[in-house]
């Protein structure tokens, strides 16, 4: 029995040298730029906000967001990646009824979420818009609000 504890202890012995003789260094994880949260000016769109926020957009660039210069049914055009971008459920429809259809009335439906998407990943609703005899796929991002509202009002 004398043996084979000496033995376990020569064993242990041995691995805590091993162990010791191959550790590696390990590095600290290399410094992340730094990324500004300045406030954007009017010819940048702000900074994308984590988890379930609305992007903040200040009052002189609310310009920028994507669709809001757009009043034509014929020149809407766009993509889950590069939706219509507003600020809650009442600005989908204010911004779907504000478009001008001169081939008759214009019509919409929603067809739902359709997942993650435009410029900051969130979720993007699809809407089905007839004018006349054409439909179009709308894609809107619900989450693009002036600096200090939300998307659902409070």
């Amino acid at each position: 029995m004398r043996i084979v504890s000496k033995i376990v202890v020569v064993l242990l012995g041995m691995i805590a040298i091993g162990c010791s003789a191959t550790r590696t260094r390990i590095d600290p994880p290399p410094r992340v730029a730094h990324v500004p949260t300045h406030a954007p000016t009017r010819h940048q769109p702000p900074p994308c906000p984590t988890g379930f926020s609305a992007v903040q957009w200040p009052p002189d660039a609310l310009h920028l967001r994507w669709g809001s210069s757009v009043h034509r049914f014929a020149d809407l055009q766009t993509t889950r990646q590069r939706p219509v971008e507003v600020c809650g459920v009442r600005a989908e429809y204010a911004f779907l009824r504000r478009l001008e259809c001169p081939n008759g009335p214009l019509a919409f439906r929603r067809s739902g979420s359709i997942g993650r998407g435009g410029r900051c990943g969130k979720i993007i609703d699809l809407y089905l818009v007839t004018c006349g005899s054409q439909t179009k796929h709308v894609h809107i991002d619900m989450y693009h609000c002036p600096r200090g509202q939300s998307p659902f009002g409070f």
